[in-house]
Parts: C-alpha cells; sequence; structure tokens
C-alpha cells in the first residue's frame, strides 16, 4: 500500500468524540475533496531525504478540517480530537507535530480551519 492509502485506511470512518455526547466521523481522501466539509482529511507530500541509496524518509502533512463559524475552531474541536488522531497516524508513521492552520477556500477571504499533522514514513 502507499502511504496516502495507508493514512485513508486508519482515518476513513473514524469516530471521534467531540465531548458533551457530540461525535464526528473523519471522511478521508487521498488528495483534496472537491469540496470541504468539517472532519474530512487528505495527506499532502511535502518532501523526501534519501538517507542512503536504499532508505528514504518522506514527510507528509495530513489535514483534518474542522467545522466552521465558530470563533475558535481549533479549542472547540481541535483539542478533543487532536489526540485520536494522532493515535491512527501513529500506526502509519512518526507523528512529529500537530498545529492549527487555515485552508483558503474558493474565495481568498474564505478559509476552512483545520488541523496539520506532520507525519515522518
Amino acid at each position: 500500500m502507499t502511504t496516502r492509502g495507508d493514512v485513508v485506511a486508519v482515518l476513513d470512518g473514524l469516530t471521534l468524540d467531540l465531548g458533551g455526547g457530540e461525535t464526528a466521523v473523519v471522511v478521508a481522501y487521498e488528495r483534496v475533496p472537491d469540496s470541504l466539509q468539517a472532519f474530512n482529511s487528505w495527506p499532502v507530500w511535502v518532501s523526501t531525504i534519501w538517507r542512503t541509496a536504499c532508505v528514504e524518509e518522506s514527510s507528509w502533512q495530513v489535514l483534518v478540517t474542522l467545522p466552521g463559524g465558530v470563533p475558535d475552531a481549533w479549542s472547540a474541536n481541535g483539542d478533543a480530537i487532536m489526540t485520536p488522531i494522532r493515535n491512527e497516524l501513529s500506526k502509519v508513521g512518526g507523528v512529529m507535530r500537530c498545529e492549527p492552520v487555515a485552508i483558503p477556500s474558493g474565495d481568498p477571504s474564505t478559509t476552512v480551519p483545520a488541523l496539520a499533522f506532520t507525519l515522518v514514513t
């Protein structure tokens, strides 16, 4: 399988506990979906380093969108999903960091809140 496929395999269908009895289900894609919805996820290749002629290390950014329209989407939902997402991605490679990002969507003034996980395989 590929890293893209592995990321989709561990994240697609993952049920997240948002607290207060609310849950969300991750829908994972191998590439950015045509339309961004809350809790969509996809990997983006960042770089590859050849450690030796036979050993390579690739870095990926795995994006997970959050619901928009919330004053602080990153703390409202990001805090609750950070660890479960990291736990699943750890099955694919080393998760080095997680950070809040805003993904441009259509109109340059419109963004979608998301978490970006750095994954090394």
